[in-house]
Parts: structure tokens; sequence; C-alpha cells
């Protein structure tokens, strides 16, 4: 397709191929590709390169590609909704997760006032924490809950003088972004606030968009609300992204008291989409939250339902007759021509359809789509990847601090950072995607005229680009999320070691 990144003719990726088509298996092939990468690996360095970006990238791309496509979610076929809303989709995803949260509500309605619990919900960013969590309170009476978000207390906490900006991602005087970190006196405040607390069910959100300093503090006082000597109901849920939890969970699993034993992690799964109708589904979601879509009746808002929304959609959105009661906001997204090209994109561009699941990326897609539409270009790949990753670096200034285009300080040194680092475990990437970062690796580049240096885990932990299993024994692995921001990163490196007339390969120090 017209302006689609072109497969390497050359590399490891031309010979996985040629391999592949003499019939060997798919694990005989690995064995072989790894001598062959190590021998591109090394004619790259000798100069010997034949593709436009340095050689020891090229055969790294075409492996990155073959793991992304054996990886990619089932082609979007026509049919009928898989289920009735966006938060059984979630529910479908995470059997597990929704029988706690059922068994929790069942022992409240019983008086079982021996159910202490805390569970520990993690997922990679935008994937709908926060939308998700309401499926924890519903149908319960609002007095018995303490619902916050760890970033709007320690707000609250900072206007009383409780709470600080602390410098999280830095290198001596330069600093990429700063959080939110309790002062002692906050911590006491903290404290005392849990210990007092009656609630029996005990919401937190965002808990990793606070300085990193305080994750093991939150965690451990919430712990103590499930105290047997406390003896009453107790369910804690605790939603943020993997890295929040890490050294918690490490704690936990060293420990093991009494109240431990009430902790459980889940590893939140994003929904599948995987019919037209599960499409129109999310539609259908998107434009009453975004655009406020409803029907006015008497005076008086109402909801508007699937089936009438699915007709309405037939008839080409139009607001006459029987639709003559909707309302919402203007807006290009809601057109028959725009649905129908998301329903294309997804269904053939591999790219979208890694994203399209993750509730923000969903929302995303949706924008990119819409300013294409409007500028009359097809679908351009390695377009689609520069600005996606665009908007993901905005999102994560909004929720971390971390350098955009809305915040460009730093951002050309960041991004060289991330380039780096995604260079740096391309060769060490497994079947899933995932790669090792050890506790003390570090990344290094150049910023005026000087060697910087900073922590690979700090960098990419809270960048939004990466996630990981952090309810784990064994050394985390962390993955790009999705797989495709590790590939279009080398490519930025490759054109930007192109145009610095270099061929340097970053490397970790130790």
């Amino acid at each position: 397709m017209h302006g689609r990144v072109m497969e390497e003719a050359s590399g490891l990726g031309w010979h996985v191929w040629v391999l592949s088509a003499y019939g060997l298996s798919r694990f005989a092939v690995q064995l072989i590709a790894f001598p062959l990468g190590v021998f591109w690996l090394v004619l790259g360095c000798c100069g010997l390169g034949m593709a436009d970006e340095p050689l020891p990238l090229s055969g790294t791309i075409s492996h990155l590609k073959a793991v992304e496509r054996q990886l990619l979610p089932v082609g979007l076929v026509v049919g009928e909704p898989r289920c009735d809303e966006i938060l059984d989709y979630y529910w479908d995803a995470n059997p597990e997760l929704e029988f706690e949260l059922k068994s929790a509500k069942r022992n409240f309605s019983q008086s079982q006032g021996d159910h202490q619990q805390m569970l520990l919900v993690a997922g990679p960013a935008g994937v709908g924490k926060t939308f998700i969590k309401r499926g924890v309170y519903n149908g319960l009476p609002r007095d018995v809950f303490w619902k916050f978000d760890a970033r709007e207390l320690f707000g609250e906490y900072l206007e009383l003088g409780l709470a600080r900006h602390k410098a999280d991602l830095h290198d001596g005087s330069t600093v990429f972004n700063e959080m939110l970190s309790l002062t002692p006196a906050g911590r006491q405040r903290f404290c005392s606030e849990v210990l007092k607390c009656t609630a029996s069910f005990v919401v937190v959100d965002s808990l990793d968009e606070v300085h990193p300093c305080d994750y093991v503090f939150v965690l451990q006082t919430l712990e103590k609300l499930m105290h047997p000597s406390r003896q009453s109901f107790a369910q804690v849920v605790v939603f943020g992204r993997p890295f929040c939890f890490a050294e918690y969970w490490q704690w936990h699993q060293r420990e093991r008291n009494e109240s431990s034993q009430c902790v459980r992690g889940y590893m939140l799964q994003k929904p599948e989409f995987r019919t037209t109708g599960d499409i129109q589904v999310s539609n259908w979601n998107f434009d009453c939250w975004k655009f406020g879509l409803c029907r006015e009746l008497a005076n008086q808002q109402q909801g508007f339902c699937f089936s009438d929304y699915q007709q309405w959609y037939e008839r080409g959105f139009s607001c006459e007759g029987e639709f003559s009661d909707i309302t919402f906001a203007s807006n290009p997204h809601m057109t028959v021509e725009a649905r129908e090209m998301l329903n294309r994109w997804i269904s053939q561009e591999p790219t979208v359809a890694a994203v399209i699941s993750n509730l923000a990326a969903n929302g995303m897609v949706r924008e990119i789509l819409v300013e294409q539409l409007q500028a009359g270009q097809g679908f351009d790949e390695r377009q689609f990847m520069e600005r996606f990753l665009a908007c993901w670096l905005e999102r994560d200034t909004k929720s971390d601090d971390r350098p955009s285009q809305i915040k460009p300080e730093h951002l050309d040194v960041y991004l060289k950072l991330l380039e780096n680092v995604a260079v740096m475990y391309a060769q060490s990437v497994q079947a899933d995607g995932s790669f090792v970062v050890a506790q003390d690796d570090q990344i290094q580049t150049s910023f005026n005229g000087c060697d910087m240096t900073v922590s690979v885990k700090d960098l990419l932990n809270r960048s939004g680009l990466v996630t990981a299993e952090p309810f784990v024994q064994s050394q985390m692995r962390m993955r790009f999320e999705p797989l495709w921001l590790q590939r279009l990163l080398i490519n930025k490196h490759a054109r930007r070691q192109t145009q610095a007339g270099t061929t340097q390969t970053p490397v970790a120090l130790r």
C-alpha cells in the first residue's frame, strides 16, 4: 500500500524468509537466525551496509516485524457484537478479576465481616484502568466507599503543605519531570486517614501518577486495613501501571505476614474487538462519552441505547424523523465515511489493529483518522506511527509531566534516550516481544556537549511506552506497548545517525 514502510530485502529478515520458504521449522529458523543476526551486526560495524539505515538495525527491524505479526490480534470480521457494552468486553478479557470483585460484593451483601482483601490491578498506559474501576462499586451504596485518585489526593496535600514536587527522571540539574511526593507530615496525615477509615470498599486510582518514593508506603499503609485485629469487612482495590507495584510486590513476597496473604495482583488485559459489531459498540461508547450523545425526551436527557444507535448509523447519522430528538456536540467523527474508514484501517493495517483495543489509543486512532480524512490523505504507516507517538507523549505530559510537543523543553534529548534504549535491547527481544532490563542498567547520550546518563527503568517506567508483569519473582521483563513503538524508535535512531554521519550502537552501562 502507498506510503507503507517496505519490508527490508537484506539482513536477517531476508534470510529468515528464505529459510522458512525451504520448509524449516520455526524453531530451526530461530536457531539459525541468531548467528545470522550476529553476522549482520559484524558486517554493519565494518561499514558494509546495503540499506538506507545502518545494517545492524535492518535485520533487527525484520525480526521485530515478525514478532509483531505473530502477536497481532485476529483480523476483524463482519459480525454482530459479542458483548452489550464496553465494560463487558473488559470482564470478558479479565474473568478472574470479575470473579474476585463479584465475590467481594456478595460477601458484603451477606455481611461476612471477615472478608479482607487487597487487589492490585496493573495495566499499561491507556488500557482503561480508570474506566473499569466503576465496575468495583456498581450497585452498592455510596456510603460504603472511600474512593480517591492518588494524584488528586496528593494535590490536596500540596495545598496544605503536606506534599511537594520532587524530581523524577533527571541527571544532575537536567530534570525531565517532577511528581508529587508526601512530606513526613503528609505521610503521618495519610496514615491517620487510612487507619480511621470505616469504609468497606476502598478504591484507589492513578497510584503511578505520584512520585515512586511513595508507592511502597501507600500500599503498605493500605494493607493495614486488612490486619486481623480490625475484624471488619475490607475490600481494597488499587489501580496503576505495573511499575508502581513491583517493589511492593517483592517486599510482600518476602514478608508473607498474616495480612499480606490477602493481597493479590492482576494484570488487566485489554478487551478484544473481533467483529465489526464489536467496533460499533466501541463507536457507540466513544460518541456517548466524547460528544454527549443522548436523546431529549420531555425536556430530560436520556441515554441513547445501542440498538437505536445501530439504526441511526444505518441511516447515515440523520437527525430527522424518529431521530430528531438526538443531541450531541458537532464533530467530524460521526459520519459514515469516517466509520467505514475506521473499519478498513482496523481490518487492513496491522499498526492500527495492534492498538485499537487500548481505550486511550482508540481515541487517538480516531483523531488521526479524521486529520488524514480532512487532508484527503490515504493511510501512511510511518506517518501514522509518528503521529501516534506524538499523541502518546502528549498524553504522558498530562499524566506524568514528561516532555512532548506541549512541553518541548528537553524533548529532543528525551527522544534520543528512548531511541537508544529501543536499539540497545532490540537484539534480546523474545517471541513475546519482551526484554530484560536489569535494575542497574543505565543509558547514555550527549546533551549540551556533555554525557547524560539515566536509569533505563526510570526512563521507561513513566514513559507510557512500555508495560511489564510486576507480579513475578524472576527478573521483570518489559515490552513496548504496542510492540511497533520499538521498531519506530529504532528507525528514528537510524535516521538520526544517518543525518549525523555516525553508526554508533548504544550499549547498556552497568
